[in-house]
């Protein structure tokens, strides 16, 4: 039996500012049994970068024994990022769990993806879609438009008969 981990935070897909300390937090579950066996490390890491160690915070009276963990971690640049946490028993077996996170103004761009209205009278596959969440994703997906010469068109819930979403590029 493996040792269990789960990430409580930051959620998934939650925007994060760029270079700010972001708290990542969880819980981690040696196994039990007759001789059960703690978490004795839990690392933190965002993307590729180096490890960082969490500072561990055992649960008292649980069965399987379990640990809280937290550490801080930073977004180096902006866009698109993997926390990844690994909990590591007595005996060194390991378990692991990630979660996706986001800049604050990352403009969540999909390159191929066919649209169409809902009455169906107007379709394309257009440079890019955009789905920002924030003012800041928003004023992202025009600055890089701009820059590249490229058109932005909104497309709200789909409804409209007329070609105002349509773009040549």
């Amino acid at each position: 039996m493996a040792p269990e981990l789960r990430i409580a935070r930051p959620g998934p897909n939650q925007e994060l500012p760029v270079d700010a300390d972001v708290p990542v937090e969880g819980t981690a579950t040696g196994t039990g049994g007759a001789e059960p066996h703690p978490i004795d490390q839990v690392t933190v890491r965002v993307d590729d970068e180096a490890p960082v160690e969490a500072a561990l915070d055992p649960i008292a009276h649980s069965s399987p024994p379990a640990t809280g963990f937290g550490a801080t971690v930073r977004l180096a640049s902006a866009g698109q990022h993997q926390i990844t946490a690994t909990a590591t028993d007595d005996l060194g077996r390991s378990a692991s769990d990630a979660v996706t996170v986001r800049t604050v103004g990352d403009p969540r761009c999909q390159s191929g993806v066919a649209w169409t209205n809902y009455p169906q009278t107007q379709s394309l596959v257009p440079y890019a879609t955009c789905v920002p969440v924030s003012l800041a994703g928003l004023v992202a997906v025009v600055r890089e438009a701009e820059a590249a010469g490229r058109h932005v068109h909104a497309t709200g819930s789909r409804w409209s008969f007329s070609d105002c979403a349509v773009t040549g590029d």
